[in-house]
């Protein structure tokens, strides 16, 4: 074997390991590693009632299609800060922040930041250079931007609902 198809060869099976690398620790970094709990429901949790809450740090509340951090996965922010929602608690990516709200080690020994899946939700979102506004379901938004309802919101929502 000539010395210029050897390292012809040699190229192309260490640009294939980089991108097999590269692949899988993007894939790892969006979904979490095998038997990680990112993107599952918080054990025990039945949901609850929570308010939307902006932060002066953020004053818009991203809703995202999944517990992650990606800006692919954002479909658009709250239209109602301060809205009740039925939120149910799932694992997700750590939300940068000054607030430790909603992070804490699991027992599967990883840092998870903790996520509320909102049952419905009214979003304004951006398309053709204008914005618009629709209600998703089953999205998600950071416990950094959510807080307990007091029981007289809670007593307000259900009542509204009968």
């Amino acid at each position: 074997m000539g010395r210029r198809r050897f390292l012809g060869g040699a190229f192309l099976a260490a640009a294939g390991a980089a991108a097999g690398y590269l692949g899988v620790r993007a894939i790892t970094d969006e979904y979490g590693s095998p038997g990680s709990l990112d993107g599952k429901p918080v054990e025990g949790d039945r949901g609850h009632l929570m308010v939307l809450t902006p932060s002066s740090e953020y004053p818009k509340v991203w809703v995202r299609a999944k517990p992650s951090l990606s800006e692919g996965n954002i479909v658009g922010w709250a239209a109602n800060p301060g809205a009740l929602v039925q939120v149910r608690e799932y694992h997700g990516k750590v939300y940068p922040s000054d607030s430790s709200v909603g992070n804490f080690k699991a027992s599967d020994g990883n840092n998870y930041g903790l996520w509320g899946r909102i049952q419905g939700v009214e979003i304004h979102y951006e398309e053709d250079g204008r914005i618009k506004k629709k209600t998703v379901h089953n999205m998600f938004v950071s416990f950094n931007f959510l807080t307990e309802a007091t029981e007289e919101e809670k007593h307000q929502f259900y009542s509204s609902r009968e």
